[in-house]
Order: C-alpha cells, then sequence, then structure tokens
C-alpha cells in the first residue's frame, strides 16, 4: 500500500485527457471529450465486466463514441458498458492490474516515485470496543457536534463486497476518506479477520427476511434469532413494514457488543427503480450508527446486487450519503436544498 499523500500527488500529475487520449482518439465536445471505448472489443473484458453489473452489447461495433471524459472532474465513463472512474481506473483495467500495480502503472508513466505507507502493528481494542462488552449494548445520545466528529475522526467504515469490480469502484470514489475501508471477501472472513467490529449493516427487505444475499451471510454467521428479533422490531414499530432506505438497531442475540442495522434498500428483492435509495440508505446507516455510538461497521454495497445498479453508481451515491453526513448544513434554506438537487445528476 502506498500513503494518501503520494497518491494524491501523483493523481495531480496525471492529465487524464493526456492519458485516455493514448489509448483512443478524443474529440473535444464543449467542456467534455468523446471518444470510443478502447474496452469493447476485449472479450477477456466482457467476462470480467459482467462482475462489475453491465458487460458491452457483442453487436455494438462502438463506431459511435459512448466514452466521455471529463477534464475537471477527473473521471471517465462510458455509457455502453457502463464503467468509468478515475485515471487509476483506466489503467487497472486496460492492463488487467490489481489496485497497487496499477499505481505502479501509472507512475511509471508519468516519472513519480510512491512513498510507500509504514506498516503499524495492530492496536488492542477498547473494553467497549471488545464483542460482548456491557459498555457499548445500550444507546447513549450525544450532541449532534459530538455525532459527526465521532464519524469524521474516531469511526471506522469497512465498504465488504465480495465483487471485485464493486471493489475496484469503492476504493476509487473513497480513495481520499481516511476512514473508509474497502474489504473484498465474503462476510464470514471478514468478520473472522475483524473481531473489533461492533455495528453489520443489512441491505435487507422492507419485511426482516433475511434469506438471500449478504443478509443471509448475516444469519449464517450469527443465527436466524437474528432475523425473528429483526421481524419482531418491524412488526413492533413499523405496523409490520419498515419504509425504504430508514435505519434502526438491535443486539445481536448472544454477541450484545454488537448491532445489526436494519436498512432495507427494497420492500421486496428487485431491481431499484430510484437510485438515491443508495443515498439514503447510507447517510440513515450512519446517522443510526452515530446515534448508537458504534465505532467500527461493516457496510455493504447497497443495491449492487440485487438492486442491478451500476458499481460506479453505488460507490457515488454512498460517498454523496458519507459527505453529506460529515458536512451537514447549520441551517435550512432553499439555497442549500437547491444544492443537494441529486436528481439532476444521478437520474
Amino acid at each position: 500500500m502506498y500513503t494518501r499523500e503520494s497518491i494524491k500527488e501523483l493523481k495531480s500529475k496525471v492529465n487524464i485527457v493526456e492519458l485516455i487520449g493514448r489509448y483512443c482518439e478524443l474529440e473535444k465536445r464543449g467542456k467534455y471529450y468523446w471518444g470510443c471505448c478502447p474496452f469493447h472489443e476485449n472479450e477477456t473484458f466482457h467476462v470480467r465486466s459482467l462482475m462489475h453489473y453491465w458487460a458491452s452489447d457483442p453487436s455494438h461495433d462502438e463506431k459511435t463514441p459512448s466514452l466521455v471524459v471529463d477534464p475537471e472532474k477527473e473521471y471517465w465513463h462510458c455509457y455502453v458498458c457502463g464503467n468509468g472512474g478515475d485515471a487509476h481506473r483506466f489503467i487497472e483495467l486496460f492492463y488487467s492490474l490489481d489496485f497497487d500495480a496499477a499505481y505502479e502503472k501509472l507512475a511509471s508513466m508519468v516519472g513519480f516515485s510512491l512513498e510507500e505507507q509504514a506498516v503499524l502493528p495492530p492496536s488492542e481494542p477498547s473494553a467497549a470496543e471488545k464483542p460482548g462488552s456491557a459498555a457499548s449494548d445500550e444507546p447513549q445520545p450525544q450532541e449532534l457536534d459530538s455525532l459527526r466528529e465521532s464519524l469524521t475522526n474516531g469511526m471506522i467504515i469497512d465498504l465488504v463486497t465480495d465483487s471485485a469490480g464493486m471493489a475496484f469502484d469503492l476504493r476509487v470514489v473513497f480513495s481520499e476518506c481516511s476512514n473508509v475501508n474497502v474489504y473484498e471477501g465474503d462476510l464470514a472472513e471478514y468478520l473472522a479477520s475483524h473481531p473489533e467490529t461492533d455495528a453489520i449493516v443489512a441491505p435487507a427487505n422492507s419485511y426482516g427476511l433475511m434469506d438471500g444475499g449478504f443478509d443471509k451471510a448475516i444469519t449464517d454467521a450469527f443465527g436466524w434469532e437474528l432475523a425473528e428479533a429483526a421481524q419482531g422490531y418491524i412488526l413492533g414499530n413499523f405496523c409490520g413494514e419498515q419504509p425504504v432506505a430508514t435505519s434502526f438497531s438491535i443486539p445481536i442475540p448472544g454477541h450484545e457488543g454488537i448491532r445489526l442495522i436494519h436498512t432495507p434498500t427494497m420492500r421486496v428483492p428487485s431491481p431499484i427503480a430510484d437510485p438515491l435509495v443508495v443515498y439514503q440508505c447510507m447517510r440513515t446507516s450512519l446517522i443510526e450508527a452515530m446515534r448508537t455510538s458504534r465505532k467500527h461497521i461493516a457496510v455493504p454495497a447497497f443495491g449492487g446486487t440485487c438492486g442491478l445498479l451500476p458499481p460506479m453508481k453505488v460507490a457515488q451515491l454512498m460517498l454523496e450519503g458519507y459527505r453529506q453526513v460529515c458536512n451537514p448544513p447549520t441551517e435550512l434554506s432553499w439555497e442549500y436544498a437547491d444544492s443537494r438537487r441529486l436528481e439532476d445528476r444521478y437520474r
């Protein structure tokens, strides 16, 4: 791994238009550059891109430019295969490199030396952080400023996914967030290697039926009694149907130091029609984690599997939710509301 400072400096030295222009011809149209996506004739990429959600149409001969480059945001996106990201992501996909190797390749292209990150020994979790500790069982009320500080300075957020494509996009989008990590692997492996985790977010459905996907992985790890407890809460507090993108938390039976944060992305399993559900799920999950004084939480990629949303859009909307909770307004006005018109960008 390399230090965030050196990665940030590397990114500042890369001109994304010049970089992508080495691999496909770009034409400027207004403030954007357009070109033919170089990935569509690569059959190996088609197979891997299924993990990213979209594969390109085999009948599409890419004579019409579908790849757009935004030099201001230093971002590219293809409207056919659905992939996109920064310069690092382009190199990662083009050369089929892993996360660090793509940075090394990018650094060599611009003559930059990356600084390796020092490996620190793991610290012993405090009593409040250890599973089973009574100190963290019940929610403790805090002031808003203290809650915000707990997220930006204290809480560790692990984004957990078993999809390589989703993990790539999450790493790209959250690369500047020092308290956010991306774990690529299944939930059982994650829990075994992260005993300090004190909250797990279930993407769920409105009825607490945790028998598929990430939810099933949670009940496999903690037992079906957890799903029954979630269903009991929904029956008693939501008239039997929890609204989509709301959150509540309950102690996990037998593991009272850990809480389940139940945040449905959909009423019943189905493709997500409104991608802004991802944004709200991230917000309400983090707010509930702060409200209950969580220190280390595991969060899934909302809507990335059953919801059939493109990984990059999932990652971007999760980042939008994270940023909003980190930087809430001090007063509400139509000016602020207009600045939050995410509908114009993501629908």
